[in-house]
């Protein structure tokens, strides 16, 4: 009888800790199984990352960063294809569509980048550079001593003003 009792004793524990091992181990699974697709979601920010980086330097400070926004485009596509291929089975179909219409916008976004003419694109090079004159422009008026009191009389709010409408792009 105190046997039976001990082995009792002994049995409720184990058993016990063999469901929490298989508890910790069906866990550990099922992170194993979203691995692959966390990685496929990382590659897919990490381009896209890198295709809005060029888009704003063609846009901006260089121009011949238009050429690798295409590549950057594909290889994002083949990330979102290996992708949707992971979550197809073991998702709903939502997260199917889902990365889907991402690869449709970036569809669109190359389409509208591309379609911008090289004119825009010199033009904005152009105001920006200009812009940059004027500010040194008026670092060198502000700096500058007045010889007359009334330009020092002038009021502050002018000068903030310019800035304000260079900020903003204006000029």
């Amino acid at each position: 009888m105190v046997g039976l009792i001990a082995m009792l004793l002994g049995l409720v524990p184990s058993s016990l800790l063999v469901l929490s091992y298989s508890e910790e181990l069906s866990r550990v699974e099922r992170e194993a199984a979203g691995l692959p697709i966390n990685e496929a979601w990382h590659e897919i920010l990490k381009n896209l990352q890198g295709h809005r980086i060029q888009g704003v330097e063609s846009l901006s400070i260089r121009p011949d960063a238009g050429k690798e926004l295409a590549a950057t485009r594909q290889h994002t596509h083949r990330a979102i294809q290996q992708l949707t291929a992971l979550l197809d089975g073991r998702f709903d179909h939502a997260h199917i569509e889902a990365a889907k219409a991402l690869g449709a916008q970036l569809d669109l976004l190359g389409a509208d980048l591309q379609a911008l003419p090289p004119s825009l694109v010199r033009d904005i090079v152009q105001l920006r550079k200009r812009r940059a004159e004027l500010w040194a422009m008026m670092g060198r008026l502000t700096a500058a001593p007045s010889a007359t009191t009334e330009a020092s009389a002038a009021p502050p709010t002018v000068d903030r003003s310019v800035r304000r409408v260079i900020s903003i792009g204006l000029l």
